[in-house]
Formats: C-alpha cells, structure tokens, sequence
C-alpha cells in the first residue's frame, strides 16, 4: 500500500485517527502550523507529546484549570525521569504551549502553568550558550580537503553554518536559484519559522560557492545546491541528516569533544560572532530567523573578553588589604 510518509509516521497517524484526542490533537496541529507558524515536523512532534499526556489522564478534563504547573512537574520528572535534561525541557515546552492553546480557543487555564520553563533547568550547563572555541573552528574550516567533489561541498555545508548560522534543514534545502549571484546573497525560503529571509555572503565563501558549481558539482537535473552520489554513479539531494553527517565526522576526526557537541554549536558560534561585532539582538534575530528576541537570548555568548577590556577599576580596589 502507497502513502506517501514513511510507515512509523502513517502508524502514528492511524492511531491518532482511532483516538477519544484526535479532534483536540488536530486543532492543536492547526494552530501550530497556521497561527504560530510553526514547521510541520516540530508540529507533529509536539502532538506525539501532548498525546502521550493525555493518555496519561485517561479523558479529557471537564475543567482544564484543574491542572497546575505543580501536576505537569510530577508527571514530567515521573515520566521521563530517564531521559536527558534536554529531552525533559522539549516535553515541558510542548505542555506550555499545549495550554497557550488552550487559553486561545477560550479554555480557562491555571495561569501557573505558562511560568514553566521553556528551557531545561539545568543551571550547571546553561550559565552560557556554548560555543566552539578559535582552534575549533578553525580545525573544522581546514578539516576537509579542497581539490575534490565532496571536499568542497563539504566545506560549504561548514562555512555556511558557521559563518551565516544556518539550520542543517536549510542547509540540505538550499537550491542553486537560491543564490543571487549579482547580489552576493543566498535567499532562504520555507525555513522554520515559514518566513523568507535574504543572508548576504562573504567574498570567501561565494568564490567557494562559484567554485563547487563550475567545477565539481555534477551536471544532474537536480537543483539541489548540495548532492550526493548513490548507487550506480547517480545523484541525489543532500538530505538533513547527511549534512549532520558531515559535522559528526569533522568532530570525530578532529576530537572536538563535549556534552554539547551537536551541529547547533555550529549555529550558536555563528550567532555570538553576528552579536559581538556590533550588530544588535534584533538583527542577530532576523538572520537567524527568530520570530522572538527570547530565542535568540539563547544562542548569543557574551564575549568576557572583550568586557574585561573595557571595564573600569572597581573604585578603591587599589587600596584593598587582600592579606
């Protein structure tokens, strides 16, 4: 039988469909996608979530004010007591927005719900948004070699996430047309937040960007910025994991090693060098396509550094008795 979605996705649709949640499911995908603007993927995410919660209260409630931030805590640190830190807060956020919604289609809510967070509260790891360090980067710009096919695709797939802050999704996405030559910028389209956006180019990475096009990309039908060879000499698209597949092994390679070490780190050094050259948090924002200042916050990295540079003597510090 055809469906058009992979099997686990189609049985996940079908149990939704012989569900007591699916109308209240459904209206909370549509708001997801239509009112938050919210990408389909991370829609549907959220709604295995809220299945899942619902499940656990067995029906539906009669008054949805009953539920306090106090019961979701409980059922969160009960239910997912195994899972990481990370994974726990993309449940708690799901929760809070489940309520949002609630709230907008007329349900009273516990107003203690929306004081969740929406971020792990993880105070040992979150003091700041880390980043990767000079050697690091520099190590993972140099990782791939530059005389060969997919060393030069490669190394766009790296400059592209570290130096514009792009998604993995929107890097495999990227078509040839998306690049305006004359402009010196690549257009982004259908990203996340399901706004476009237009990211200038520096003259390093557009010589590379020529230079893969012209010369090693190969002459295939597809327009796909990015491609990979299959089986029997054949192209196809750079799918999101592929490009996850490039950083991981960079990583590897050059033992760049942490908790934290993911491709976002990518996103996250981008997003602290946009920040600390000048530019203000709004247009940190726009180029990374947040809709909230909020998310932003969470990717920009002060620079110490640079405060320790400018800052004054604390007055009478000189004369202070350190013995």
């Amino acid at each position: 039988m055809v469906t058009g979605v992979f099997f686990r996705f189609y049985a996940k649709q079908t149990s939704l469909l012989e569900s007591e949640y699916a109308d209240i499911l459904t209206e909370f995908f549509t708001y997801s996608v239509e009112f938050k603007h919210m990408s389909k993927m991370s829609a549907e995410a959220e709604k295995q979530h809220i299945l899942k919660f619902l499940n656990s209260l067995n029906s539906i409630p009669e008054n949805w004010a009953d539920i306090s931030a106090r019961d979701l805590r409980d059922y969160v640190c009960t239910e997912f007591k195994n899972l990481k830190t990370s994974s726990m807060g993309r449940y708690v956020t799901s929760l809070r927005n489940f309520f949002r919604f609630l709230e907008y289609r007329g349900n009273t809510i516990n107003q203690s719900v929306l004081t969740l967070p929406l971020a792990p509260a993880d105070w040992g790891k979150s003091k700041v948004p880390v980043i990767l360090s000079a050697d690091e980067e520099k190590r993972l710009r140099c990782h791939y070699p530059s005389n060969h096919e997919s060393g030069v695709r490669n190394n766009i797939i790296i400059r592209l996430m570290l130096d514009l802050g792009l998604r993995c999704a929107e890097v495999s996405d990227l078509s040839i047309a998306d690049i305006h030559w004359n402009n010196g910028t690549i257009c982004l389209c259908k990203t996340k937040s399901m706004q476009d956006r237009e990211m200038p180019i520096s003259c390093e990475l557009g010589a590379l960007l020529e230079d893969y096009v012209l010369n090693y990309r190969p002459r295939v039908s597809d327009n796909h910025l990015l491609l990979r060879k299959v089986l029997n000499n054949q192209y196809t698209s750079m799918m999101r994991e592929c490009v996850r597949g490039v950083i991981r092994r960079a990583y590897e390679k050059e033992n760049i090693q942490g908790w934290w070490k993911g491709t976002h780190a990518l996103r996250r050094t981008a997003a602290s060098k946009i920040y600390s050259t000048g530019n203000g948090l709004k247009l940190t924002a726009d180029l990374l396509g947040h809709e909230s200042l909020e998310s932003t916050k969470a990717y920009v990295r002060v620079d110490f550094q640079q405060l320790m540079e400018v800052t004054f003597p604390w007055p009478g510090g000189d004369d202070i008795d350190e013995s």
